[in-house]
């Protein structure tokens, strides 16, 4: 009780002792001083509660860096997309109106060049040619972005998306 400052705990250690005796209680006859046995049996009880509290600490203080560590991950990653989210918004907003028109039908709508043709009343090859200009100048917007933009990154977290989109 005097190192643990805890009674239940000092219980519990207690209790492993006489279990560890009980399970030992064959090979009790060999032993010279008992007395020194159970104290050392004891000690040793009280190191192995002192590291698990260790660890346990050490567990917790890890898991908390990860925590925090991934709350500022996902709120970094929340923020650049969230920058990306307006740079494409203003990229498509510059489009002229049929290129826009069938930008947003494709990536918003996913439709294929054949259903944007059929809704907008044109011919496949106008809607995919719309399509590639649309492009085009979305990653010609961004991109001039990037040249003035001092944030790297942003800059690469752009960089990889618009491999992706376009």
């Amino acid at each position: 009780m005097t190192y643990l400052k805890n009674e239940a705990e000092a219980e519990e250690i207690v209790q492993q002792v006489f279990v560890k005796m009980w399970m030992r209680r064959a090979t009790l006859s060999g032993v010279r001083s008992f007395r020194d046995y159970f104290f050392i049996i004891v000690r040793n009880s009280v190191f192995d509660y002192f590291n698990r509290l260790s660890q346990q600490a050490r567990l917790a203080d890890m898991m908390r860096m990860q925590a925090g560590a991934i709350t500022a991950e996902s709120t970094d990653v929340r923020l650049r997309q969230k920058q990306y989210d307006q740079l494409v918004e203003k990229a498509i907003g510059q489009l002229p109106a049929r290129q826009k028109e069938v930008y947003l039908l494709a990536e918003l709508e996913a439709l294929d060049y054949d259903a944007i043709a059929g809704r907008m009343q044109i011919s496949r090859l106008t809607a995919k040619k719309h399509m590639e200009l649309a492009r085009k100048s979305v990653r010609d917007y961004i991109g001039r972005y990037l040249k003035d933009d001092s944030s790297p990154l942003l800059a690469g977290f752009i960089i990889a998306l618009l491999t992706l989109i376009c």
